[in-house]
């Protein structure tokens, strides 16, 4: 197979997926045309549509090259449970500075991710490694984590606006940061629809702070 890298030559097919939240494309390589050809499938990424990918499409001997994330990880980890294909995860940043070194003409992802690992060796695959499902439930659960501290510090510099709105701008961020102060300082110093508007901002902090202590105990 001339051109091909020697160690690409074990696999009968190489698939490169381009996966989306709501569907995938795939580029189909084939050992039998020296793969060169190439066939491009689609599917949806729902569960029964991954299913159909995995107990339909793929078979032992396949290679499936996809870009790192959420979504690659789980197609993964699904593909080493259900199938005997093998599958690899490319690094998307150094992904792509290959794709503008080396493949310029086609933009669709599947075909640039089957054509890096038809001409790549892989041994210089830019791969990265698959966390385990606790440790993607783990990432997710400090993601939730961060998000939620940064809507709960947005939330207190809104709900100290009202305040300062309506002359009272001796109270500190630091009179908020409880349930209970906060509670304290609206009804003794806001009136009318004041009061409306910094029970619904206190009322989303302290939801926003159970998340954050159910974030913390999971963790």
């Amino acid at each position: 197979m001339e051109g091909v890298p020697k160690d690409i030559g074990r696999f009968s097919r190489i698939i490169g997926l381009d996966l989306a939240k709501k569907a995938y494309k795939g580029c189909l390589l084939t050992q039998e045309k020296n793969f060169e050809d190439r066939r491009i499938i689609t599917g949806e990424m729902d569960p029964d549509g991954r299913m159909h990918f995995i107990t339909e499409m793929v078979k032992a001997g396949d290679l499936v090259a996809m870009e790192g994330g959420t979504s690659s990880f789980n197609s993964v980890r699904e593909l080493m449970e259900y199938s005997e294909a093998a599958a690899v995860v490319l690094n998307p940043g150094k992904l792509h500075k290959a794709f503008e070194a080396q493949i310029k003409t086609d933009r669709l992802d599947a075909v640039r991710i089957a054509y890096y690992v038809r001409d790549t060796k892989q041994s210089s695959w830019c791969t990265v490694e698959v966390p385990t499902e606790e440790e993607s439930e783990l990432r997710a659960v400090i993601n939730s984590y961060n998000l939620a501290k940064k809507d709960r510090t947005m939330n207190i510099n809104k709900l100290h606006a009202t305040f300062n709105q309506n002359g009272i701008p001796f109270l500190k961020k630091s009179d908020l940061q409880n349930n209970p102060d906060r509670i304290e300082n609206i009804a003794k110093y806001l009136k009318g629809m004041a009061i409306d508007d910094a029970c619904m901002v206190e009322a989303r902090i302290t939801l926003i702070e159970s998340q954050i202590e159910e974030y913390m105990g999971r963790s």
